[in-house]
């Protein structure tokens, strides 16, 4: 008879690269799932928000995925975002353009992470050897320990390195504004990433554009938005309908 696998207590296993509440925003609504373009294989499909290539299996520690800092930050964005789904924001305050940026830095800290994942390292073999549950249970509550091989998982460096990276991008990014844009035609696409363009996805319809002033985008300006998303978007880019979407020059590829 097999035997179940337990998951471990208190361990996000599938972690989302980009917000979960921007993702269910993209969900088509009697689906509950997204179209994706997996560049790799040049197909379309659909799937849920809690599969790959949205997710990654325990790329980072817990601490990383659900600590103060990032609940925080999450709790805040989402604050904000719906204000802004509401058309009840315009000309974001410092402290909503601080929250954005910290947002911004760790999707796009997560997204490197999940791409080119930290490898475990040696440490050496450890006196005692800790049982699994207790690893677990003390990575929940931030603590690193070694496998029993002596190896260091490389999640338990991913998370600290995710975190000074994230706290310098931030910092670089200290002075910018962020300007809310809505498409009053047409829907956005969402990328795995924009590359070097610093904007951050918000719905079909509403996205954020640093150092920009709050605009409406007609259809020309979508289709440029989601052209720039296709072209930068390194594994795939998905939408809520791609038949809703405008591109420039493109045809998916």
């Amino acid at each position: 008879m097999a035997h179940k696998i337990d998951k471990p207590k208190q361990i996000t296993l599938n972690q989302h690269v980009i917000s979960g509440s921007i993702l269910r925003r993209f969900m088509e609504r009697k689906s509950g799932k997204i179209q994706i373009f997996d560049k790799p294989s040049g197909s379309i499909k659909s799937i849920g928000i809690n599969s790959p290539p949205f997710t990654t299996n325990r790329s980072w520690d817990q601490r990383s995925e659900s600590g103060a800092f990032f609940a925080e930050v999450e709790r805040n964005f989402g604050i904000i975002a719906t204000k802004i789904l509401q058309r009840n924001a315009k000309n974001l305050d410092s402290n909503s353009n601080r929250v954005i940026t910290n947002m911004f830095a760790i999707w796009r800290n997560r997204h490197s992470i999940a791409i080119n994942p930290i490898k475990d390292t040696f440490l050496g073999i450890p006196d005692r050897e800790i049982p699994k549950d207790a690893m677990d249970q003390g990575e929940h509550h931030g603590l690193i320990t070694t496998l029993p091989n002596g190896f260091l998982p490389g999640r338990m460096l991913a998370g600290p390195i995710m975190q000074l990276r994230i706290g310098d991008l931030a910092h670089d990014l200290s002075g910018v504004k962020w300007g809310v844009i809505r498409a009053t035609v047409g829907e956005f696409i969402l990328p795995d990433t924009y590359g070097e363009y610093l904007i951050m996805p918000l719905s079909p319809k509403y996205c954020l554009i640093a150092n920009e002033e709050d605009a409406d985008a007609p259809a020309e300006a979508v289709a440029e938005l989601n052209s720039a998303a296709i072209n930068n978007s390194l594994l795939y880019f998905a939408a809520r309908a791609f038949e809703l979407c405008p591109v420039r020059d493109n045809n998916f590829k």
